[in-house]
């Protein structure tokens, strides 16, 4: 009896294993989603509607700007130029973008997919500098 139970249960458990398998070939065309338990159905809406902007900023010589910073305003997304003055940057859909360096205006601009900027240099800003140097003494 015991022998014809676990011979039942065999064939049980490999009809199902070929119904489960049936079942993936059956439904591999169809994409499915669903919500994670890490936040709402906003997150996945918000990651479908992003740009890629990639652009280079200069300076009004035509030098590339580097570690100049790049940032979308009104949120914490952002990055700074490399050593040839480009950047790549992921933002919303009609996103400003803040570009400022030490000693150039800073400038807003709405982002597009190719940008390129030109910042002038600040004289304003140039003329605040005061430099102060200290020196050692030895007393006598």
């Amino acid at each position: 009896m015991n022998e014809e139970c676990r011979k039942r249960g065999m064939a049980h458990s490999k009809f199902l294993t070929a119904v489960a398998i049936s079942a993936l070939f059956l439904s591999s065309g169809n994409v499915m989603a669903t919500q994670t338990a890490s936040g709402s159905s906003l997150e996945v809406t918000e990651q479908l509607q992003t740009q890629t902007v990639t652009g280079l900023v200069v300076d009004t010589k035509g030098e590339p700007v580097i570690d100049a910073s790049v940032v979308e305003k009104g949120a914490t997304n952002g990055i700074m130029t490399d050593m040839d003055g480009k950047f790549t940057l992921t933002v919303k859909p009609g996103a400003v973008l803040k570009i400022s360096f030490v000693g150039y205006e800073p400038q807003e601009m709405r982002a597009a997919r190719t940008m390129k900027i030109t910042l002038k240099e600040d004289a304003e800003l140039l003329d605040e500098v005061v430099v102060v140097g200290y020196g050692t003494q030895k007393k006598g």
